[in-house]
């Protein structure tokens, strides 16, 4: 179901030569989360995180600060199991307070705000990083997985997406 999205938007593994992988029972169990059939199928496709040549946006179902003008996000990377940098794991370990909440990591926006899963109702979500205890942390982007990969977009005015020697893909 996503292949066709994915690669319409120039999806490529961050980490080309990775060869270790995490397992996914070790991510469901260390988490208490078993995950979503998407992203079981992203991973058949992609064990390393993926970045998009094209750019990619989604329009969150709630008004975000971190929107652009026309009220899109982008997406800057979608976590993979790979034992390498910028992995669900890590995410996730690093974010632990997200995992307290609730909510489980599986990418990324611009600006280092995290896409997330709710554990109860799989929804997605964006934590906006720098809000503060007493403003609102969380703005739902789509109503499940399947509807979010539905409703990605090429960004054609981000700049693609190149790794360099380091396997930063940031363009700053």
């Amino acid at each position: 179901m996503i292949k066709n999205v994915l690669f319409s938007l120039g999806a490529t593994p961050l980490h080309k030569k990775s060869t270790k992988k995490l397992k996914i029972s070790e991510i469901e169990n260390k988490f208490n989360f078993k995950l979503p059939n998407e992203l079981r199928e992203l991973y058949s496709l992609f064990t390393s995180s993926v970045i998009f040549e094209s750019g990619a946006k989604i329009k969150p179902n709630q008004a975000a600060p971190f929107a652009d003008n026309e009220g899109y996000q982008s997406i800057e990377i979608l976590y993979g199991i790979d034992n390498e940098n910028n992995n669900i794991l890590q995410k996730n370990v690093m974010y632990e307070e997200l995992q307290q909440k609730g909510y489980f990591i599986f990418g990324a926006s611009c600006g280092g705000d995290q896409l997330c899963l709710g554990k109860n109702d799989l929804k997605v979500y964006c934590w906006d990083h720098e809000s503060s205890e007493n403003e609102q942390e969380f703005y739902e982007i789509s109503t499940n997985l399947s509807s979010f990969f539905n409703a990605l977009k090429a960004d054609e005015d981000e700049q693609p997406a190149k790794i360099d020697d380091t396997n930063s893909f940031l363009s700053f």
